[in-house]
């Protein structure tokens, strides 16, 4: 099944990792859990190799819990 950024036919998939939303940060009370993040990547990392040769930029930002942010960045 195609998403809707496949139909786009990007040339390249830009992402903004933005950690704000974890359930420790102190500026923020979205409460999500490491789990939530690795779906979300998991789900945006699935796309690149079948629209645009797998190019695909992940830029970190945000984020202040500094032990959930390290757990949150790594990629199996």
């Amino acid at each position: 099944m195609r998403t809707r950024l496949e139909d786009l036919r990007p040339d390249l998939i830009l992402t903004s990792a933005d950690f704000d939303a974890r359930r420790r940060d102190p500026l923020d009370n979205l409460m999500l859990k490491t789990k939530v993040f690795a779906w979300a990547t998991g789900r945006v990392t699935e796309v690149p190799d079948r629209c645009c040769e797998g190019r695909i930029v992940s830029l970190r930002e945000g984020g202040y819990d500094l032990q959930g942010l390290g757990r949150s960045v790594v990629f199996p």
